[in-house]
């Protein structure tokens, strides 16, 4: 089959393919135009012949000739093949019947929609778990709705149904449904999710592709939530719960609501807002915000108002700042989730109206409650200055400062130095032709960046870098496993990345490739630093005398190594 799409690629330029239902604009080495997969008036959208692929800075959306018909037009992959074959003028009869054989994905869907079903039969049949779903708030109208759902409290009820409809084990095993247990239990399978009410993941079509499934019972050795691993068709960095319903009201309604669990977010949809969303099961990132942010720049972040929560929404706020959004935190009683809260709407409506600017939030939360003066001084640098740093409007920066200097009765022009103090750590960047690295600091870390630029040449017909030169001195800052690690981890993202160095990075890679490996280097140096230390204190609480001497050796050559650099 990769022969076949080969074939097609090569006779098709993906840009005229593209152009025909987009207006496309020559932009550097590739072509940009408007996001024909959600609405914005800035063209965010770029093809790149290069790369014979397609990606949107916008809202993500990612792939090649085959994606974007399947995508725009909703075909299948086999009538997505035709219709490119037929434009390419290739003959694939011959390739007929591997066509008609389902696609890889296609087939952990129907095990994933088929699981689904199963879920939603137990729930009906069992008199405890619909009573244990009432007591939580969730109406009859909701489960429908959401397609909620019971894992029976049984080792191997799912991994016998989907048996008996012709799924195999590996296919379970591959869609997260099983797990393989080592030498025990005949077959040696078993469900991975038992006891637990069932929240299908939707993707942006609204099919199911992964699960959430809360406790019923609880028990000291069983998470509280336990969701489904990645998979070909889930990667729960790049899926928001509840996204497929919301993200039309939330361009209608100009902001959206940022909560962290299934419940929470199912119980806001239920109360009347159903601009609400759920990072569901893993920390928010940079691809949910861009997800967010294609829609609406207004968002309210509402998690738990325990300490976790507080620190989960801190972090969220450090991300999407930087996009230039107007970011706002819902002041939740100590103790209290949106689920509980979203029981009553009117009740919930309030707090979502009151919410607070996120520097508002915090400062008063954190800062203004602190008597000391000078603990209120510390506070507001290491809270309120890197809230203020990730801002992208100057006039609104400098109305926090000024506000901050009247708060802690401090001069404005010492309020301004200290925080321009903290912002240059930040950024740092260390030389004029690198300067242009600080607009895409906000979007890619610099490890990042530097995997970014190693896909950019892989991909490349003619290098700026070559790739194996790349690949050499990452492996001298990282280590060949971590490197190996780090690329694994980056892989699944290739596309992304690639797109972003291609669009920033454009006639300067080996300036910015230096400063990012530049600050690996030290970042990894720290690191040196500071394990040692913490060996060197282990050794003379110990006085290991031999061993000491050795660490502080080991200390100096790492020391003067950092301030080399």
């Amino acid at each position: 089959m990769s022969d076949i799409t080969q074939k097609i690629k090569e006779r098709l330029s993906i840009q005229e393919v593209i152009g025909a239902y987009v207006k496309l604009k020559k932009a550097g080495a590739s072509y940009k135009g408007l996001c024909p997969f959600h609405a914005e008036k800035t063209p965010s959208f770029t093809v790149s012949p290069d790369r014979h692929s397609y990606f949107c800075f916008g809202c993500g959306a990612k792939g090649d000739v085959f994606t974007f018909l399947e995508e725009y037009e909703g075909l299948d992959f086999k009538d997505a093949l035709k219709t490119l074959a037929e434009r390419a003028g290739v003959d694939i009869r011959e390739y007929v019947p591997e066509v008609r054989n389902k696609k890889e994905t296609d087939r952990l869907l129907d095990i994933l929609e088929s699981a689904t079903v199963f879920f939603e039969n137990e729930l009906r049949k069992s008199v405890e778990i619909r009573k244990y779903r009432e007591s939580r708030g969730l109406s009859d109208k909701t489960e429908k709705g959401w397609r909620l759902g019971f894992a029976p409290n049984d080792w191997r009820q799912l991994y016998e149904h989907l048996l008996k409809k012709g799924y195999t084990a590996g296919e379970m095993l591959q869609a997260g449904l099983i797990k393989k247990k080592d030498g025990g239990m005949n077959g040696g399978y078993y469900d991975t999710f038992r006891d637990r009410l069932m929240f299908p993941i939707f993707d942006q079509k609204g099919r199911p592709v992964a699960f959430s499934g809360r406790i019923v019972h609880p028990q000291e050795t069983q998470p509280k939530y336990l969701n489904s691993p990645d998979t070909p068709v889930f990667n729960k960095s790049s899926i928001l719960y509840g996204f497929d319903r919301a993200r039309r009201v939330m361009r209608s309604a100009d902001y959206a609501i940022l909560v962290e669990g299934q419940i929470d977010l199912v119980m806001s949809h239920q109360g009347g807002f159903s601009n609400t969303v759920a990072s569901s099961g893993t920390a928010l990132t940079e691809e949910h915000v861009r997800m967010i942010s294609a829609h609406t720049k207004r968002i309210i972040v509402a998690y738990d108002g325990d300490k976790a929560g507080l620190k989960a929404a801190y972090r969220a706020s450090l991300l999407m700042l930087p996009r230039g959004m107007d970011v706002k935190v819902a002041d939740l009683p100590d103790e209290k989730d949106p689920g509980d809260l979203a029981q009553d709407p009117v009740a919930w409506k309030d707090i979502i109206g009151k919410a607070p600017r996120a520097i508002d939030f915090f400062y008063e939360r954190f800062v203004e409650k602190e008597t000391d003066r000078k603990k209120r001084i510390t506070l507001a640098r290491e809270i309120v200055f890197p809230l203020l740093a990730r801002m992208e409007s100057t006039m609104e920066i400098a109305h926090y400062l000024g506000v901050l200097a009247d708060k802690l009765g401090i001069p404005r022009d010492s309020v301004v130095k200290d925080f321009e103090k903290v912002k240059s750590e930040k950024i740092n960047i260390s030389d004029k032709d690198t300067a242009q690295a600080s607009e895409v600091l906000r979007t890619l870390t610099h490890q990042e960046s530097l995997f970014a630029i190693l896909f950019l040449e892989l991909g490349r017909e003619q290098n700026v870098l070559k790739p194996a030169t790349i690949e050499s001195k990452l492996k001298e800052t990282y280590g060949d496993e971590t490197f190996d690690e780090l690329k694994s981890l980056y892989v699944p993202r290739k596309e992304e990345l690639s797109a972003y160095a291609e669009r920033d990075f454009s006639g300067k890679e080996s300036a910015i490739f230096e400063e990012m490996l530049k600050r690996a280097e030290h970042e990894r140096t720290e690191q040196v630093i500071n394990n040692l230390r913490s060996e060197l204190e282990l050794a003379e609480r110990n006085k290991e005398h031999d061993k000491t001497k050795e660490i502080l050796k080991k200390l100096l050559v790492a020391t003067k190594k950092k301030e080399r650099r």
